[in-house]
């Protein structure tokens, strides 16, 4: 929320502004009648005597002074601001530099110091090119994980710590802007609580200004930023229950004061959860059933804080650090029945159990994140020229120590079976740096031609010549990572001491330098918008498995253009047009060799030979009023990653991992609607429907599978009697294909009442996650596979949530800026 009226008309007034013209200065002071004091941030419209057009606009500074540039001519002031009474100056010609003088500007009658402004964010916002999701007062959202709460997010699907976008999976999650692929996705979204993030950022189709990582959009996640004056803060805690205990704690302050603002915060969460896979598979020979269930007990620690500072009154420095430390130790257990002589068309009951084998899955992780930024902002002049620069820094290590134990419960099993325990190692840098450049074109106003044998009748209207912006900019990002395994092993049921693998033990070093750069053009020619810009970005690649003394380079860039344009089709509809090129580069984690043990005959592992995903993507949308409800959307991936599987008949083992698969061809559309037709209800629901297509040459066979898919979703906002209000989000996820994966339909849900008290100080909340739940499945049929896949996770959790805020209630604008680790995210608006 800002303290000014007209924003559109601010941002006109910089669009319509040149350089190079002569201009005069009109200057002068806003002081306080009652108290002498200056007015500072209030909204100064140079408007045309004879046409009340705004010609210019500004606001006034710290020492409530004001400047303003514009050609010679008549005009009038309009001075306004909330809480003060409108001001209004007679006409006056400009044909010099002017000075007003001090101008008295008296607070109205009822002044901000009494007077408390609210502003309620919907829940979904459609700005340009990006959906916001305002998930900081979701009344269901707030003691989770980051993972829970982008299970809200309409069209959004996370299993096992994968996210995916009305089912592409080539989506790239920023956090306040910064990179997340070096990480441990999983860990980080369970990690991160949900009570840090302000709001969800979804932009399906990135233009030149971000980065080209990310063919399936970009995700990105804004934490909870001080935007009030004075001193406040807040606390909360949150506790629940459902197959284990939770807890949220957190506390926030901040000090803005003139050019100075001060910020930090410091939580614990007890997370809590579990991920169970059901695998059913045919082995030649045997029906394998395998129950596993990985349980996950993170108990986090975080501290933010940052400080913002006014140079002056265009120029902003600032700098933000983080630190997160979690303990996570857990104890998963897998179950291994083998069947001989039935198939998975067969009744379980039709068989007897040849061997049962119990699996003991221990894990102690100790993950500590810290990141740390600094910025510069210089707005270099009122017409909208604008620098600025960024640099960041993040680490991510890691101290893990998992052991795999099985024991032979019943009848025979003929292949070897070893106990497995290792001791990982990771440690994971990544620095960035950026500098953006903004520069309005001249603009001048176009007047009807006064042509002398005019037609006697009204006067033309005037018309208004093309308004564009240029934006270029560079980055230069780095990230290193070490990764460390050392793997013991002994044969099963006996008590030898474990010994060093060999063929297990690696140490993994990853190196990625990125070199970008990019220009792009904003223009608007009446109703009609247009942008289009160009970035290149070169990747090298070093990689090296230490242990086996093997070692690859990757060497690869491209041009990444893109385009977009918006024109009205008949009155409140419109249209617009847009298109990007891309690509996905591999995460460390499915580049990482290393092999992990979901039990002796499950495996997961790491391929160094991944390529970059290239992507060719379209959108068509139609907007009523501005906000856009349908859809339709083409992608055509080259070398898309996705995760297989494969099996050894011999071993039995079943390997999973990610490979390049030939090509992916994705179409389809969507549909939103608003549910505020309803009396007392604020929300939305819509669908979306895609045929995805996957081709390549896999395992000696040719893939060519494909299907439907639909993703239906609701989240509606209810006022209820007794000051209380209601959220109930619905969604549901059809079946479609994932790589050679079919997948089935899953569904979720959550409901959460609220109640405000003491002058909406202090806030109570229950909510119930997943009470209505059907887990996610799935089926490979392929080659020689064929399995049926089962994944559930925790559901039918209880929350009860305290929340006091205290402190300065005024809301005064704060500059927006993200990392240069990450994307510029402003340049979508």
């Amino acid at each position: 929320m800002t303290r000014h009226r007209y924003p559109t008309l601010l941002v006109t007034s910089l669009l319509l502004a040149g350089f190079g013209a002569s201009a005069q200065t009109i200057t002068g002071r806003l002081v306080d009648p009652a108290t002498q004091a200056p007015v500072e941030f209030a909204n100064v419209l140079l408007m045309g005597a004879a046409d009340s057009v705004l010609a210019k606009a500004e606001l006034s500074d710290l020492d409530g002074r004001f400047a303003l540039k514009a050609d010679s001519g008549r005009y009038y002031l309009d001075v306004n601001m909330i809480g003060y009474g409108d001001y209004r100056s007679a006409a006056f010609t400009l044909r010099g530099d002017t000075t007003l003088g001090t101008i008295d500007f008296a607070a109205a009658a009822k002044t901000l110091s009494t007077a408390v402004v609210t502003f309620k964010k919907p829940f979904l916002e459609q700005q340009a090119g990006k959906m916001i999701v305002n998930v900081e007062n979701s009344i269901t959202g707030q003691t989770g994980s980051a993972e829970q709460l982008l299970r809200k997010v309409p069209g959004l699907i996370v299993r096992q710590g994968q996210v995916s976008m009305a089912g592409s999976a080539g989506v790239t999650i920023l956090i306040d802007g910064k990179p997340t692929r070096y990480m441990d996705m999983a860990s980080l979204l369970r990690d991160l609580p949900a009570s840090d993030i302000s709001k969800i950022e979804v932009i399906s189709q990135p233009g030149a200004a971000f980065d080209a990582q990310g063919n399936g959009g970009v995700i990105n996640i804004v934490l909870k930023k001080n935007v009030r004056l004075g001193t406040n803060g807040s606390a909360s805690v949150g506790f629940g229950r459902g197959t284990y205990d939770k807890l949220n704690t957190n506390l926030q302050l901040s000090h803005r004061a003139g050019p100075l603002n001060v910020y930090g915060s410091a939580g614990y969460r007890r997370g809590s959860g579990f991920d169970q896979l059901i695998l059913d598979r045919e082995v030649i020979g045997a029906r394998l059933v395998q129950d596993n269930v990985e349980p996950s007990l993170p108990n986090s620690a975080s501290l933010r804080g940052g400080i913002d500072y006014d140079l002056t009154e265009r120029m902003t420095v600032g700098a933000n650090g983080s630190y997160r430390n979690t303990r996570d130790d857990a104890t998963g257990t897998t179950s291994t029945l083998g069947y001989g002589g039935i198939t998975l068309d067969d009744p379980i009951s039709a068989g007897t159990p040849l061997f049962e084998l119990a699996t003991l899955n221990a894990n102690d992780q100790r993950r500590i994140n810290y990141a740390a930024d600094a910025y510069y902002r210089w707005k270099i002049d009122t017409a909208g020229r604008k620098l600025e620069a960024d640099v960041s820094y993040g680490a991510f290590d890691r101290d893990g120590r998992l052991g795999t134990l099985t024991d032979l419960r019943s009848g025979t099993f003929d292949a070897p079976i070893f106990d497995i325990r290792n001791h990982q190692l990771g440690a994971t840098q990544v620095a960035a740096g950026q500098v953006d450049y903004t520069h309005p074109l001249a603009l001048q106003r176009r007047r009807p031609s006064a042509a002398g044998n005019a037609p006697a009748g009204p006067a033309p209207q005037a018309k208004y010549a093309p308004q564009a912006t240029l934006k270029a900019g560079a980055k230069y990002s780095y990230a290193d990572v070490d990764a460390d395994l050392q793997a013991q092993s002994r044969s099963m049921g006996t008590e030898q001491p474990f010994l060093i693998d060999v063929r297990l033990t690696n140490r993994f070093l990853y190196r990625e330098r990125i070199a970008a750069g990019y220009v792009s053009a904003d223009a608007k020619f009446d109703k009609v918008t247009a942008n289009a810009g160009l970035r290149y970005e070169r990747t090298y690649v070093d990689g090296e498995n230490v242990t086996s003394d093997s070692a690859f380079t990757r060497d690869y860039g491209g041009w990444f253009p893109s385009f977009g344009v918006s024109a009205p089709v008949k009155g409140k509809i419109g249209a617009s047009l847009a298109y990007s090129y891309r690509l996905n580069r591999p995460n460390y984690t499915s580049l990482n060799p290393f092999v992990r043990f979901m039990d002796p005959l499950t495996i997961q592992r790491g391929n160094t030979m991944l390529r970059p995903e290239y992507a060719h993507s379209a959108q068509f949308n139609l907007n009523y009023g501005g906000q856009p409800f349908f859809r339709l959307a083409y992608e055509r991936t080259d070398d898309v990653i996705s995760l297989v599987t494969e099996q050894n008949p011999i071993t039995k083992i079943t390997e999973a991992y990610d490979r390049n698969l030939d090509t992916y061809t994705r179409y389809g559309g969507h549909l939103f609607a608003p549910l505020s037709f309803i009396p007392k209800v604020d929300g939305h629901f819509g669908g979306m429907a895609y045929y995805d297509l996957y081709e390549s040459n896999f395992l000696g066979g040719q893939l060519d599978q494909g299907g439907w898919s639909f993703t239906g979703f609701m989240n509606a906002n209810v006022e209820l009697p007794l000051k209380l209000k209601a959220e109930v989000n619905l969604w549901i996820q059809s079946g479609g294909q994932r790589g050679i994966v079919q997948n089935g339909t899953v569904y979720g849900s959550s409901f959460g009442l609220q109640r405000k008290f003491m002058d909406e100080q202090l806030t109570l909340g229950v909510s119930l996650e997943d009470a209505l739940f059907n887990p996610f499945d799935g089926k490979i049929r392929y080659q020689e596979q064929r399995m049926n896949i089962i994944n559930t996770w925790e559901t039918k959790i209880a929350m009860l949530n305290v929340a006091y805020k205290f402190g300065d209630r005024y809301v005064k604008k704060a500059e927006r800026r993200e990392s240069a680790a990450g994307d510029v995210l402003k340049r979508a608006e």
